[in-house]
């Protein structure tokens, strides 16, 4: 059985993506930065005016953690954030950056730990409600990394 759709069609005026980013402040000296754009937005800003709503990280090994646990050799070598590297220097060493934070604090106590989750989930809750995305890029690298995911999560419930 094949099945057909009719898909909308935008017309008017050539648009561009919009891109935004903020930085998160985890304590003195230690930043994360979140980014998004038009296309990601979510119920987080507008088309022309979105809000960042995700964490991204760079594809590549991180503190002896892959970024990608699992991706095939296909999906790296298509992978558009690799192409950030290149075309976007400034913003993929954002995400470098907030890999190289992460591991920081994966590597710390857990009060770090639940203190780091609290900082973002406090960020997510006054700007991004309408959708919070978990890496652009990347995945979960092991279970510390998902559990802090789990706790900031919590967080922005309550």
């Amino acid at each position: 059985m094949t099945r057909s759709r009719t898909l909308p069609v935008v017309t008017g005026a050539p648009t561009r993506t919009a891109f935004c980013e903020a930085q998160v402040t985890l304590w003195a000296g230690v930043s994360l930065w979140v980014d998004g754009n038009s296309k990601i937005t979510a119920d987080n800003g507008t088309y022309e005016k979105p809000h960042p709503n995700a964490l991204s990280l760079p594809a590549r090994s991180v503190g002896g953690d892959d970024s990608c646990p699992g991706a095939t050799a296909v999906c790296r070598a298509s992978c558009y954030v690799r192409g950030l590297a290149q075309h976007a220097p400034e913003l993929y060493a954002k995400y470098e950056q907030n890999a190289q934070i992460l591991v920081h604090v994966l590597s710390e106590s857990p009060s770090w730990r639940t203190y780091a989750a609290f900082r973002l989930a406090g960020w997510i809750n006054q700007n991004a409600r309408g959708g919070f995305r978990w890496h652009v890029l990347g995945d979960v690298w092991h279970e510390p990394h998902g559990e802090w995911i789990v706790d900031t999560c919590a967080f922005t419930a309550s």
